[in-house]
């Protein structure tokens, strides 16, 4: 991406941490912008835990990207930020901080006539105009509207409608359901949708094998790829979109993507072990015959295996249904033993 540049002769600062960043500040900015030629955002603190925004989970990096974000589409506006991990923490360090601010306007300007500063403490600018007085620095009133970072923090859902658009993924909630295939999970996460006027976002494997007529066992490495990635997107483009209030539910997500993944991985695995089982135990009953032994317990175990193996190789779809389902274990059974019984006949 191309780096914006601002080349105009009046520059506006504005500085802060916006843990998040609020239609307050987008106000303000933009007053800001109407009133020079551009405006730069410095988004400030550190991604340790000394900083506020990083104690919430909004590290500086996060912040910074977010703040960008918002203003994406003004070519007026260019965001930075300023790591402030290595300074003494306020009200010391100014002198290393206003350094830092002069390396940006350096960076991110063409050496503009005029630099403003827009700070709502008063004793910002006494130590701006101090450290920097080359400078003007103006103490502004608070936007008319009237919410902080700091209300949001501690009521994030009470105040939504002041959070700007990137800062609400970090506030929303996200509410994932889990469990075994064909267990109903998709009808529980409808109807909580429906019940709590929420989106929700369904699996997306469904919808995958549906469209391109894939089934469970013709899945390969580029399908599970897609699965994985296309899960992530759809759920993250319902969280982006702006058509929910802080909630959303989800019937599955990458990491229990993974899981079924590996499970599948895991069941072949198992069916062909079982397939070998079956082939070394039965060899082992017919030598066991040749030298006179009934050799009926590892004929036995050989046609266990041998049906359980078939059943998980042969079809994946009926044993990911019926595995673990008292029907299912009651036919098995009534099998292995019909078939245990015939062969001690024979």
């Amino acid at each position: 991406m191309k780096r914006k540049h601002l080349s105009g002769k009046s520059i506006g600062i504005v500085f802060g941490t916006f843990a998040p960043m609020h239609v307050g500040h987008v106000d303000l900015i933009t007053k800001e912008k109407r009133a020079n030629d551009n405006v730069l955002v410095i988004v400030s603190g550190s991604n340790t835990q000394k900083d506020r925004g990083t104690r919430t989970g909004l590290s500086l990096n996060r912040r910074f990207r977010n703040v960008r974000e918002v203003f994406y589409d003004d070519e007026l506006i260019v965001v930075d930020k300023l790591d402030e991990a290595d300074m003494p923490p306020y009200p010391e360090g100014w002198v290393p901080w206003v350094n830092c601010v002069k390396d940006l306007i350096t960076k991110n300007t063409d050496g503009p006539e005029k630099i403003t500063f827009y700070v709502g403490e008063s004793e910002y600018v006494i130590e701006l105009n101090r450290y920097y007085p080359q400078a003007q620095v103006e103490l502004i009133e608070r936007s008319v509207i009237n919410i902080s970072a700091t209300e949001i923090r501690d009521n994030p859902i009470e105040n939504w409608r002041f959070i700007t658009k990137p800062f609400r993924r970090h506030f929303t909630r996200k509410v994932l359901v889990v469990g075994s295939a064909s267990g109903g999970k998709t009808t529980l996460v409808k109807d909580l949708a429906r019940t709590y006027n929420a989106p929700c976002s369904l699996e997306y494997a469904r919808e995958y094998q549906e469209k391109y007529n894939v089934r469970d066992d013709e899945l390969d490495t580029n399908d599970y790829i897609h699965l994985l990635t296309d899960q992530y997107a759809q759920t993250a483009e319902i969280i982006d979109n702006g058509q929910h209030s802080w909630l959303i539910f989800a019937d599955t997500n990458s990491t229990v993507t993974s899981v079924w993944v590996l499970s599948g991985v895991a069941v072949t695995i198992i069916a062909w072990w079982l397939l070998v089982s079956a082939f070394t135990q039965g060899f082992q009953a017919y030598h066991q015959r040749q030298f006179g032994f009934s050799g009926q317990p590892a004929l036995s175990i050989a046609l266990i295996c041998l049906v359980f193996g078939v059943l998980l190789f042969c079809a994946p779809f009926f044993s990911a249904f019926l595995i673990g389902r008292f029907a299912a274990s009651l036919i098995i059974f009534a099998g292995v033993s019909v078939l245990s019984f015939s062969f001690r006949l024979w």
